[in-house]
């Protein structure tokens, strides 16, 4: 961002009327001047981080909608000043939806010990886990032993994010929403860990071997295919 930008943004927080919230003639030019710099201008005023990981679009987007819902608090309708501003999101190698419809129709027996779950969290973040059915052995049929596991599991979530201080990702990022499961092992976990990354990106989704809450998970590289071939693999 230019220093010119910079300014005109710090700038909104006194008007020249000397009220806080500035005007709308005042506002207008300004904002939409700062985006535009901003985020449609040369790529090197944008830090390295987000020039190699976020898209364009997707920076200006988020911009727009963080002054949108500012503006929105205060009674400044700032969506009608942006509609010139056209974005487009790339759409992920594969979306959510398709990954359930993926797990639901894998063909697996109920010899495994253990069932492999999605979590839709807070703040548009994943988390993939597993849930072991051993303690309900004997208690109840094989058909339901995966979903009450997987349920027990889900409360834990929820309950503190399933710890007592703010070491993991579900504490940070609390539990919105069980999105699908299935009969696997370890192997599964780390695999559809991998394919929820493909849908959400690698920094928004935790389970597996990398449960890590701070910096990028070093997953390996495997494409789509790879990932969907293995899982199928090993449901026959």
């Amino acid at each position: 961002m230019s220093s010119n930008s910079a300014a005109s943004i710090n700038s909104l927080s006194e008007s020249k009327s000397g009220s806080i919230i500035p005007q709308k003639e005042e506002i207008k030019d300004t904002i939409i001047s700062a985006i535009l710099d901003t985020c449609l201008g040369d790529d090197s005023k944008l830090p390295d981080a987000l020039k190699k990981h976020t898209p364009h679009n997707r920076i200006q987007h988020q911009l727009i909608q963080a002054l949108d819902t500012h503006y929105n608090m205060n009674g400044i309708n700032m969506r009608r000043y942006f509609r010139h501003l056209n974005f487009h999101i790339p759409s992920p190698e594969i979306e959510i939806y398709e990954i359930i419809q993926f797990m639901n129709n894998l063909s697996r027996s109920d010899s495994y010990e253990t069932a492999i779950y999605i979590l839709a969290l807070e703040n548009s973040k994943y988390y993939v886990g597993i849930a072991d059915t051993s303690f309900i052995k004997g208690k109840h049929t094989d058909s339901n032993k995966y979903e009450i596991a997987v349920k027990t599991r889900l409360n834990s979530h929820r309950d503190n994010g399933g710890g007592s201080c703010p070491t993991n990702w579900t504490w940070i990022h609390p539990v919105t929403s069980l999105c699908a499961f299935i009969q696997g092992d370890r192997e599964d976990e780390n695999l559809i860990t991998l394919l929820v990354s493909k849908c959400v990106g690698e920094d928004n989704v935790r389970g597996g071997n990398w449960t890590e809450i701070h910096g990028r998970p070093s997953f390996p590289k495997m494409s789509l295919e790879e990932i969907k071939t293995a899982i199928i693999k090993k449901s026959h």
